[in-house]
């Protein structure tokens, strides 16, 4: 804000008796500094600035004792000289504005209050109704059951957090579960586990099997580790009584480390999906997989399965999670594009072997994808490529020379040559069904099919064959070993859309394609990666 600007307010300041009795409040926790012409605030994770004059700071200190304990706008502009009390009223106007003055509220009683003052004095900094809040953690009724020890501590700190009605119930086994009924019906909210190097906080929905399955739960909890994590779940269920976001949500658990007694959020996927959360994924404007997806899928105490890591001969190609077995690996060209390949993989090898609902008849392909397009695109790919290796009479092939292939792949096709000795040749590929898709194929003369691809682009469909037919070689992978398909025409008809009217042509040859969604692996829909089958009828 300008000094003109504030300047110019002058005139439309309103008298001290239009100005109302609300009584103005700054929350607790309000850090304030002076800059250049202004102050810089600072409250929990907001930071704001407020400039315009030099002399800004020494007006809100002016303002800041009276605001500490309430007051009226209509008794701090009679404190203060007329000139004085535009830029004033600006301040306060910014100030509500940023959430940081407190709500008119009904106010609480000292006996009320009793000896949580600093309970109230954290609602009055974080909630919209402070007073309201402190009533409902007081209401609330609280049932801890687990090991005693354990419920003993978090029971104390419940009562610290100013909650009466606290029963704790010993129960065996590792895992202490809280429930919080603020209406009467009683629901589970957190649950939670301890061992010797960590603990957890998972959300209300994890099944005791499934973080069993997350921990080692090997060696007892040291008293610091038990002490952190028992303050931690007693403040997550006040968040919640009260009505405050929390660290523990649906898709998120709260872990603390038992070496340096710091605690981290990580992602907890445990709840599944519904067919209709996969399918909105799918049909999704752009993408929802992010970068970092697939590694929050593989890593920390929720992960799916391990991590991939370097392994193996690195050349020709970056190979990721070779320790894994073959069918857990992944292969690139540089590093990222192994291991986002072998992520892929290892997902796809936790599906089960087919879905529940294949008809007789019918064989399926497991696929993971980001959208409709590209799971139908990794499908065709799938099929056409079994299809191949299973009747390549029903295709027609070209043989590409040397020097028709993409010079930027060549190399690949020396690496089969020099270090492999394979002669391989590399043929485009026709089919009745192709619609604006391309399928190239590398052969070797003494062992038949080494890979193929089909692709949208038909430079990309000679890399990501040449790129399979080196990783086959390199990682020892089982080979198709089909004979070359007879000469023939081998343009694809033209599509607009090559995955989808490739689709309708399979479909149209009585293969009745179908699109199965899988929900056996949670949190996969909440990150963006769909799973599922792509199935066709023999």
């Amino acid at each position: 804000m300008s000094a003109p600007a504030l300047q110019a307010q002058a005139a439309l300041a309103p008298s001290p008796a239009v100005l109302g009795a609300e009584v103005l409040r700054l929350r607790p926790g309000v850090g304030h500094v002076p800059i250049r012409s202004g102050i810089r605030f600072q409250h929990w994770a907001t930071t704001f600035r407020i400039q315009g004059h030099p002399a800004l700071h020494a007006l809100f200190l002016r303002l800041l004792p009276g605001l500490t304990g309430g007051v009226t706008a209509a008794e701090l502009q009679a404190s203060l000289p007329e000139r004085a009390w535009p830029a004033a009223k600006l301040l306060l106007d910014e100030l509500r504005a940023r959430d940081l003055l407190l709500p008119a509220d009904t106010a609480l009683t000292p006996a009320e209050v009793g000896e949580h003052a600093g309970v109230l004095r954290f609602l009055d900094s974080l909630s919209a109704s402070p007073a309201a809040a402190f009533r409902a953690v007081r209401a609330a009724r609280v049932t801890l059951r687990g090991p005693q020890a354990l419920t003993r501590s978090v029971a104390a700190h419940l009562r610290d957090l100013a909650f009466v009605t606290v029963d704790a119930q010993p129960a065996p086994g590792p895992f202490i579960a809280l429930y919080l009924n603020p209406s009467g019906a009683q629901a589970p909210l957190l649950l939670a586990a301890l061992d010797a190097d960590q603990g957890v906080i998972a959300p209300l929905h994890t099944p005791e099997a499934t973080l069993r399955r997350r921990l080692t739960l090997d060696g007892d909890a040291g008293v610091p580790l038990t002490e952190l994590l028992s303050g931690l779940l007693a403040l997550e269920a006040f968040r919640a009584a009260a009505g405050l976001p929390g660290g523990v949500t649906e898709d998120q658990a709260l872990v603390v480390d038992a070496a340096t007694l710091r605690s981290a959020r990580v992602p907890a996927f445990l709840q599944r999906a519904t067919e209709g959360d996969w399918w909105a994924v799918a049909h999704a404007p752009a993408p929802l997989a992010g970068p970092d997806d697939l590694a929050a899928l593989l890593s920390g105490p929720f992960a799916l399965t391990d991590a991939p890591g370097a392994a193996g001969e690195q050349l020709p190609l970056f190979t990721y999670g070779t320790s894994g077995g073959a069918g857990r690996a992944g292969w690139g060209t540089d590093g990222t594009e192994a291991l986002n390949r072998a992520a892929e993989r290892r997902l796809l090898a936790l599906l089960p072997g087919a879905p529940l609902d294949l008809n007789p008849g019918e064989y399926a392909f497991p696929v993971l994808g980001y959208h409709e397009t590209d799971l139908l695109g990794r499908g065709l790919n799938a099929l056409l490529s079994a299809e191949l290796a299973r009747a390549p009479q029903t295709f027609t092939a070209q043989p590409l020379p040397p020097a028709d292939l993409p010079l930027a792949h060549l190399w690949l096709f020396k690496s089969l040559g020099m270090v492999y000795g394979v002669g391989a040749q590399v043929v485009s590929l026709g089919h009745p069904a192709l619609r604006g898709l391309h399928g190239a194929a590398v052969y070797d003369p003494a062992r038949g099919l080494l890979a193929s691809s089909f692709q949208a682009d038909p430079d990309t469909a000679i890399r990501h064959a040449l790129v399979d037919a080196v990783a086959a070689l390199q990682l020892a992978l089982p080979l198709p070993g089909a004979p070359l398909p007879p000469a023939g025409e081998v343009h694809p008809a033209p599509a607009t859309e090559p995955e989808r009217e490739t689709w309708a042509a399979l479909d149209a040859l009585d293969r009745a394609l179908r699109l199965i969604p899988d929900l056996s692996l949670p949190g996969t829909v909440q990150r963006g990666v769909l799973l599922g089958w792509v199935s066709a009828r023999a």
